[in-house]
């Protein structure tokens, strides 16, 4: 079942109805349009992108899902670091009660919850046994399951609104923030926003500005390791690195100098 992607799969565990891989493409790459026999499902585990459709374009990053369809033509643009990622390819005639709730157009989306469990297939990956194929087959049914479910899309002034909310966490998540803040700064009711948010993101401004600090000393740990701990914490918006130690191992399942330790040994370094 496995299609053309451009890309190396490092690791592959077929399951009865779906493929799950940890996939890496080069630094700069640039795909020619195609489209692909099966639906595909990647979670960004490292690296940015650009995914194009004549729709318009699409930007990944870490924590980023985007799902296509079969036959959704598109093309990918790559930034300097290359980008890695789980990917799951699911057949259409597969899981019918599932694959006919999943979206019919390119969708990306941001989802914690779905991310958290693109690093346990990852780190199942790692650490590959006999029991490898269930573990990971079951968490890609389980991803594809709440993708599935995710709310249809409210309104366009709602998802705009939840948009420029997004714009200004991703420009402030260092620095002291709440909803109430960015429900000032936008002019609209603290609840209003909450709802919109909540429904284009599938998690709170707090869980959004968490995973964007956490981010944020991950990259660091990774392309500056001389950094102290107790500095990024402090760089990122953590009270201390003591904050920062139980806020990264929530989203990352280890703590921050432990996944440092992993670097060297891991050919993914993104979320160990």
């Amino acid at each position: 079942m496995q299609s053309e992607c451009f890309g190396a799969h490092e690791v592959a565990v077929r399951g009865h109805d779906l493929l799950v891989s940890r996939t890496r493409h080069d630094p700069a790459l640039r795909t020619p349009a195609h489209a692909h026999p099966v639906a595909c499902l990647h979670v960004v585990l490292e690296g940015l992108y650009d995914e194009h459709t004549r729709a318009g374009r699409h930007q990944a990053e870490p924590g980023w899902g985007l799902f296509k369809p079969s036959g959704e033509v598109h093309w990918n643009e790559f930034r300097s670091s290359g980008s890695t990622s789980i990917r799951v390819e699911l057949h259409p005639d597969s899981i019918p009660d599932l694959t006919r709730r999943l979206p019919n157009r390119l969708t990306t989306f941001r989802a914690p919850r779905v991310a958290s469990l693109a690093r346990r297939a990852h780190r199942e990956l790692c650490v590959a046994d006999e029991l490898t194929p269930i573990v990971v087959e079951a968490l890609a049914i389980e991803i594809l399951t709440l993708v599935a479910r995710m709310p249809s899309p409210g309104t366009n002034r709602s998802r705009a609104l939840a948009r420029r909310c997004a714009d200004l966490l991703d420009r402030r998540f260092s620095a002291p923030y709440r909803l109430g803040d960015a429900a000032r700064e936008l002019g609209v009711h603290r609840t209003v926003l909450a709802r919109a948010f909540r429904r284009e993101f599938d998690c709170t401004i707090g869980e959004y500005i968490r995973h964007r600090r956490v981010a944020y000393v991950a990259s660091h740990l990774r392309g500056d390791p001389r950094r102290s701990l107790g500095e990024l914490a402090l760089d990122a918006g953590f009270c201390d690195q003591s904050h920062l130690t139980r806020s990264f191992k929530a989203v990352y399942g280890c703590p921050p100098g432990e996944w440092r330790r992993r670097l060297g040994s891991d050919s993914i370094g993104g979320l160990g």
